[in-house]
């Protein structure tokens, strides 16, 4: 035992050595007023494939150009966005023309969606466009695939609206709620919704067909802990969407386990990261890429943990001390992303603290490779919001669902630069394979054009053969997703049903 624990201290002695993360806001000329920090989001507004930064430090919102990962130049007021203020906001191309939008909420509970114009400017729309009532957040999501961005709006009343040709319609109605995470928990690439709620918190199962079903009860996650965030994530790498949320005064964090079978398991006190019950928020992130997600998570009064995962069947373990990320604390919204584009994770973070944000660099860098995605949808909608990508390397697959919180997939890729493949579905059923490829480089994928075909059964002729989206071998088509038709040699249709 002794010599395990001297082990675990050289490990952890070395590992500390490597990465350290550090605020560089003022050396790269982010230098605004603020104090009580409300939202902050990293996303490429100009298509330079450099982060950009837009944040509100109390007060009202700003927007930093990345000039190639050097320094920053406040754009704000060219951008059109001067004395808006935000307590949230996402990103993502409603209208698919190649340009990155904002999907934002204000203190007033006002929804704002400002069109990005490609010319370095942004036009708010939402009045125009038929949304007229907000909430405490807003998230985008393709909740019924047809390659078009709806918006879901959490607040006294949360509101799902469809996107027509017209606008926005206002075509489903949830319960009240805090916050909101979206995610396909089932694998059958329809957004699910799961609400945060002071109350118990309700999973919705999208079933397909313009309807939801509350299906909280039975997958076991009617948390009751006056939830504030909740993040998605395959921490244990086995092709389902696990779920990591905090909780404020009425209980401690929850990670609950997907069991792929449609319920969930709270592995919290075996994997240790129930933190202590004052919980803002949190966030799955390969910090280190050694190809396992890690969690990320801030508190009220309480330091920051950034929980280091162990392996599968070992817990995480705290190490935002040893990184210097515990620092700076009663952080309301973090945003992570590779800004420099040195290829380890870089974030940054909005709160009550300071000047109300900070942008951590990891400037001490590590020694592991990664890979990083960014999609170019044609049937899906452009930025492949709710597509699925599946990383193999030897008996390892990582998934990384694209969501309006990040919209460039980051792999850790560990001690190698090669990855066996990398498997893209996207929300139409369309796929993308790239063998044996070499990492430490940003992918652009772009999405084919093919037809799909929508089948109740598939009678298989010899030779032929059905596969999961996960590339699992299946005899018949017995519940509703996306399958792949192979022969001998190649892909020769996809289904959905």
């Amino acid at each position: 035992m002794k010599y395990l624990k001297f082990a675990l201290l050289i490990f952890f002695f070395a590992f500390s050595q490597q990465i350290r993360f550090r605020d560089v806001a003022a050396e790269l000329g982010i230098n605004v007023p603020g104090g009580l920090g409300a939202t902050c989001l990293f996303f490429d507004y100009n298509n330079d494939n450099y982060l950009d930064i837009l944040f509100d430090p109390g007060g009202r919102v700003y927007l930093f150009k990345n000039n190639y990962g050097v320094a920053f130049t406040n754009i704000t007021d060219s951008a059109r966005l001067t004395n808006y203020g935000f307590i949230s906001v996402v990103a993502g191309d409603f209208n698919n023309d190649g340009y990155v939008d904002i999907l934002a909420t204000s203190n007033g509970a006002e929804v704002y969606l400002f069109r990005n114009n490609g010319d370095g400017t942004f036009s708010e729309v939402a009045d125009s466009l038929g949304i007229s009532l907000g909430g405490y957040g807003a998230l985008f999501l393709d909740y019924n695939l047809d390659g078009y961005l709806d918006i879901l709006t959490v607040g006294t009343q949360s509101r799902l609206y469809k996107q027509t040709l017209s606008g926005f319609q206002l075509v489903y109605t949830f319960e009240e709620a805090t916050n909101a995470c979206v995610f396909d928990y089932n694998n059958d690439f329809y957004p699910d919704i799961y609400l945060l709620r002071s109350g118990e918190n309700k999973l919705y199962r999208n079933n397909g067909n313009g309807t939801f079903t509350d299906v909280t009860s039975q997958a076991n996650v009617g948390n009751l802990g006056n939830s504030q965030t909740a993040t998605a994530g395959d921490f244990n790498n086995d092709g389902y969407l696990d779920l990591y949320l905090t909780n404020l005064g009425g209980g401690l964090n929850c990670l609950y386990v997907n069991q792929r079978n449609g319920t969930f398991l709270d592995r919290t006190n075996f994997y240790g990261v129930g933190d202590v019950g004052d919980g803002r928020t949190c966030i799955f992130i390969d910090f280190n890429n050694d190809r396992l997600l890690d969690i990320f998570t801030t508190n009220h009064v309480n330091l920051n943990r950034l929980y280091k995962n162990m392996g599968y069947s070992a817990p995480f373990f705290n190490v935002a001390g040893q990184v210097n990320i515990a620092n700076p604390a009663d952080v309301f919204v973090s945003s992570w992303g590779d800004f420099d584009n040195d290829g380890d994770l870089d974030a940054f973070l909005t709160g009550h603290f300071g000047n109300g944000y900070a942008l951590m660099r990891d400037s001490g860098g590590n020694y592991f490779h990664y890979l990083k995605v960014k999609l170019l949808g044609c049937q899906s909608n452009k930025v492949g919001i709710g597509t699925k990508l599946y990383l193999y390397r030897n008996d390892t697959t990582q998934l990384v669902e694209i969501s309006s919180i990040s919209l460039v997939a980051h792999f850790g890729l560990g001690n190698s630069p090669n990855f066996d493949s990398l498997i893209v579905l996207w929300p139409s059923g369309e796929r993308n394979t790239k063998y044996f490829g070499v990492g430490d480089t940003l992918l652009t994928i772009e999405e084919p054009l093919s037809a799909i075909k929508e089948e109740k059964k598939e009678k298989l002729k010899e030779g032929f053969h059905l596969f999961d989206i996960q590339g699992r071998r299946i005899k018949s088509l017995s519940q509703r997703g996306v399958f792949f038709l192979f022969n001998k040699r190649k892909n020769i249709k996809i289904i959905r049903r």
